[in-house]
């Protein structure tokens, strides 16, 4: 229950920082003025607008060429975390890059890439991790764990998995909110 809370605190935290800008300039200030009906907007339904060539176009794209639409931002313990492999959603299933983000957490785990093989050695739980591109499981001192969706290369190279992966592999609480596109990950242990 403590862990639902903290990931409901963190991702409410990260919602509010990022619906935050700088206000307005204030008008000075005057005379109070009595509300008349005039002085309210007033809105009336308009057409949609007519599709143009471009607009049609880019709803016909393929899905490769709107991939930066699918863009998943990512937040880890409260903080947008900037990623130099995006997140992104396959086939509904978000796929973050773990070793670029397990570079982040605050306990030290160590990540060598191999071919398509990828080996965390997280001493602080004394774990060794093992992740292979492609295949749905993971291996955990030895021990299969299956995952959700297999992992993938990434065009650069880069490791991505499943988002609960974290949960299943790092004891990490994670969440993902489509609405604003996001996916939040909490270290266990920080709340």
């Amino acid at each position: 229950m403590k862990r639902i809370a903290c990931v409901l605190l963190s991702a409410f935290f990260c919602l509010s920082l990022a619906a935050c800008q700088a206000p307005a300039a204030l008008p000075a200030p005057g005379p109070i003025q009595p509300a008349t009906q005039s002085t309210f907007p007033t809105w009336a339904p308009t057409a949609p607008p007519a599709a143009t060539p471009s607009a049609t176009a880019a709803a016909d794209a393929p899905p490769a060429e709107n991939a930066a639409a699918d863009a998943v931002k990512l937040y880890l313990n409260g903080n947008r975390l900037p990623l130099s492999t995006p997140c992104r959603l396959e086939n509904g299933v978000v796929m973050v890059p773990i070793a670029e983000i397990v570079g982040a957490f605050s306990r030290s785990i160590a990540c060598t890439m191999a071919g398509d093989t990828l080996t965390m050695e997280d001493a602080s739980r004394g774990n060794t991790i093992l992740l292979t591109a492609g295949d749905d499981t993971a291996s955990v001192n030895g021990k299969t764990v299956a995952l959700e969706a297999p992992a993938m290369l990434a065009e650069d190279g880069a490791l991505l998995v499943e988002l609960s992966a974290f949960r299943t592999l790092l004891d990490a609480d994670n969440k993902f909110t489509a609405e604003f596109s996001a996916a939040y990950i909490v270290e266990s242990g920080l709340c």
